[in-house]
């Protein structure tokens, strides 16, 4: 790849990938704040959450397989091009069925396509930059991801009272109009594509299965996410908006501090580079507890409006910093160490592993508040980190004491 493709690239990738999460993260946001709003229960926003997440626990593995077979630039284009379509079917239908269905349908066949598109990019982002800008490229794409998380729910908040939602939607449509067009003019790289193979039934399989580094860190985002769902995806929404009545603009703010965080995490690690060890996995599940035990502070106390938001934005910032600190070196790892023509199916079994128990969780945790309170749900998430942090501490600690004997 000669000098003038890569930086055509990157003046072309981000701002496409800027634009495309963008319209995504106001459509999540609108969809969200909508349920919510109409239905005054977590259970129809849990559902909402688990379309999302379906396709990410089920399809990944054979999305990864498809995109390993596949140029990888059709597969951007055609699945911004049918997120689009998909859009703007949505804006058309909006007043002439279930709104509630069709947000749901919506979500489900939008995370299929986009997450179609990510994995063709993560697995295809070798092709379009050099091996020694690979850290450099995934830090540049958290950090964007993140502003966007961050834009997103402050401009949903302030537009969500005054724009009709239908609005939200059309924009989605447009965004991904305008990223496909872009796509167009990426340059991926002709060797390595023509390098691709027919490979054995699941081959990515047996790769991460003679992993051990990868099982531990599998069982690790398994463990992060169950927590998490119970912890935060749930709770704290249905808190901020249904218990503590706080406004849409303080939602936003709110839930724009995680992606903020994960922004600042992406700089330091982009300096310090970072490795994933056990120890650092204790230290985060630790961690992790510390920031959970923050959320249930306006729950226990009489805070006032503006506390409350200063509580849980600082919990969502150091929760922001935790993730970058594991997706950014991770996916890394994956992209120079997976071989070329397995490294799709690699990546979408990666993620099928880790996210498999979320959609029972986003739906457990959502029965819990609904029923009980999101006080029991955010405990539970709490117990998960400490007691995974401590059973790590244990296997990690006799395995050293067992070493010292052998010497």
């Amino acid at each position: 790849m000669n000098d003038f493709s890569i930086e055509k690239n990157k003046y072309i990738f981000f701002p496409g990938l800027l634009i495309t999460i963008l319209g995504n993260v106001i459509f999540s946001f609108a969809t969200g704040l909508f349920l919510l709003e109409i239905t005054g229960e977590s259970s129809f926003f849990a559902i909402n959450i688990i379309f999302a997440t379906l396709p990410l626990a089920i399809a990944a593995p054979f999305l990864g397989k498809i995109i390993d077979l596949l140029p990888k630039k059709k597969i951007i284009i055609v699945g911004d091009f049918f997120n689009a379509i998909l859009m703007l079917f949505i804006f058309i239908l909006w007043n002439k069925v279930n709104n509630i269905y069709l947000i749901y349908f919506g979500s489900f066949l939008s995370s299929f396509l986009s997450f179609f598109v990510f994995l063709a990019y993560d697995a295809g982002k070798p092709q379009l930059f050099p091996k020694e800008w690979l850290m450099k490229a995934n830090s540049f794409s958290s950090i964007i991801d993140s502003s966007c998380r961050v834009l997103g729910p402050l401009m949903g908040g302030i537009v969500y009272a005054i724009v009709d939602i239908r609005y939200f939607i059309l924009l989605n449509s447009i965004s991904f109009f305008i990223s496909m067009l872009l796509e167009c003019f990426l340059s991926f790289s002709e060797k390595k594509e023509k390098k691709k193979k027919h490979t054995k039934k699941w081959e990515g399989y047996y790769f991460i299965k003679n992993s051990k580094y990868l099982k531990k860190i599998i069982l690790m985002g398994i463990m992060f996410n169950i927590g998490y769902g119970f912890s935060i995806l749930i709770p704290i929404p249905y808190l901020v908006n249904n218990v503590f009545n706080l406004s849409k603009e303080s939602y936003g703010v709110i839930q724009g501090f995680s992606p903020f965080g994960i922004i600042i995490g992406a700089i330091i690690i982009n300096r310090f580079n970072k490795k994933l060890e056990i120890k650092f996995f204790i230290k985060l599940f630790y961690f992790l507890t510390g920031v959970s035990l923050i959320f249930l502070i306006p729950i226990i106390f009489n805070l006032s409006d503006i506390v409350i938001v200063i509580i849980y934005s600082l919990g969502m910032f150091l929760l922001g910093i935790t993730i970058s600190f594991i997706d950014i070196p991770l996916f890394t790892f994956l992209q120079n160490n997976s071989p070329e023509n397995l490294r799709g199916e690699i990546i979408g079994l990666f993620i099928s592993f880790i996210k498999v128990t979320l959609p029972f969780t986003l739906f457990l945790s959502g029965k819990i508040v609904d029923q009980f309170s999101p006080d029991i749900s955010i405990i539970l998430g709490i117990l998960i980190y400490f007691l995974t942090g401590s059973f790590l501490g244990y296997s990690y600690n006799n395995k050293a004491i067992l070493k010292s004997i052998k010497k």
